[in-house]
């Protein structure tokens, strides 16, 4: 959000309007950089994130990048659905 005219998609608005596009059980995934990110600021986008979606899971994919996922279900990971759609099956 440091960066001029993204900041609107950490909005609960972006969020919300995410969430009622999605499928039923789809998952929303959002890229956060945490470099030139407060801590102060970092918690503000998790908790609109959460408030926005009731199931949600942070992955960290670097020590200055985290994924958020939400979802309106309890997130379900099928590895094998996962490789056949990279092997493209």
């Amino acid at each position: 959000p440091w960066i001029a005219g993204v900041a609107n998609l950490f909005t609960l608005e972006h969020y919300q309007h995410a969430r009622r596009s999605l499928r039923p059980g789809g998952v929303y995934m959002q890229w956060v950089q945490l470099y030139l990110t407060s801590p102060w600021m970092s918690q503000a986008m998790l908790r609109t994130y959460l408030e926005a979606f009731p199931h949600v899971e942070v992955w960290c994919g670097t020590p200055t990048d985290l994924l958020l996922v939400g979802s309106d279900r309890p997130i379900v990971r099928d590895l094998a659905a996962v490789r056949a759609a990279v092997e493209g099956n």
